[in-house]
């Protein structure tokens, strides 16, 4: 299964970013679920990005340390699909 997750992203008391990501899985994944990887996505990238995070944090370390920086993300869109999601079907929902 393919799965097209759209949403906002945001930091350090910036402007949110819409954001596109794409994922596959052998098996089907809820709202939810998909909702939790499209979060923990920005919370690692965020951790990569600024010197703050250690070695040895847990899950929920990165988190704190992302949501102490004003961080959040949030989905505005999920597409399924058996399809493979393309760089054309992903600006087509753009609009």
């Amino acid at each position: 299964m393919n799965y097209l997750v759209v949403g906002q992203h945001r930091y350090n008391s910036a402007d949110s970013w819409r954001e596109h990501l794409i994922f596959s899985s052998d098996k089907e994944l809820t709202d939810e679920e998909l909702e939790r990887k499209f979060y923990m996505h920005w919370v690692y990238k965020f951790s990569e990005e600024c010197d703050g995070a250690e070695d040895g944090w847990t899950e929920d370390d990165y988190i704190e340390f992302f949501e102490e920086n004003d961080g959040d993300a949030i989905v505005d869109y999920i597409l399924k699909t058996e399809e493979p999601v393309s760089y054309t079907h992903l600006r087509a929902h753009e609009t």
